[in-house]
């Protein structure tokens, strides 16, 4: 029994291991994107550049 507690705490560790990286890296480009269209300095396209279009 004890064993298998074992295996299982170990299984269950590797795998928040395994997912914590790229779990850290996504909030880390969110938490920047987020704080650059802050600043009014997102380099993407936004809907006003297509609406302009539209209405000339």
């Amino acid at each position: 029994m004890a064993a298998r507690r074992r295996a299982i705490l170990k299984s269950a560790s590797g795998c928040f291991s395994r997912h914590s990286a790229p779990v850290s890296l996504l909030a880390a480009y969110s938490a920047l994107s987020v704080n650059r269209h802050r600043q009014m300095r997102s380099t993407g396209y936004d809907i006003g550049i297509f609406e302009q279009s539209i209405r000339s």
